[in-house]
């Protein structure tokens, strides 16, 4: 629906950083530690061993945001579940552990071409139940180009990024 492409696009790009490979952590300056409760939309894609892949972002109580790349060349067999609610990432399955049931990957996403249409969805066999440390990701609105000039100098990185 075009009245979604906004807060699509604004999505996409936080992923693209909480996606991104992880690379020399010596790179980040001044970074600060957060937890969960600082974002509680954050998941970790994990494989079927239980061990982080990648990052993504709760919309609702079944869909989840991530990355195609993160995605496009394995299957739910290879990802298994996301861990939602924890600051730490484990291999157990506990209530944090929710399985998958589809991947849709956008349908003009080609690896080849960067990462152009580097975007899927992820929906979860069940649903989620939001609280403190689990919540969807608060989305632009159709004015999201509007940023105050006070806003303009903070940048925020979640995730493995590396420029």
């Amino acid at each position: 629906k075009p009245a979604m492409i906004p807060e699509l696009i604004g999505a996409v790009l936080l992923l693209q950083v909480a996606t991104a490979a992880p690379g020399d952590y010596l790179k980040i300056v001044n970074g600060t530690d957060a937890t969960i409760e600082d974002y509680p939309f954050m998941i970790s894609l994990r494989s079927r061993t239980g061990s982080h892949s990648c990052g993504g972002s709760i919309l609702n109580e079944r869909w989840v945001l991530t990355a195609a790349h993160c995605v496009d060349y394995y299957s739910t067999v290879y990802y298994q579940s996301v861990q939602v609610g924890r600051s730490d990432v484990s291999r157990d399955v506990d209530e944090s552990v929710h399985f998958i049931e589809d991947v849709i990957v956008h349908p003009h996403y080609n690896p080849d071409n960067s990462y152009v249409n580097d975007i899927a969805l992820i929906r979860l066999k069940t649903s989620l139940v939001f609280g403190a440390t689990i919540q969807p990701v608060r989305l632009p609105t159709l004015k999201w180009s509007e940023v105050e000039e006070s806003n303009r100098d903070v940048t925020l990185i979640q995730g493995c990024p590396t420029f």
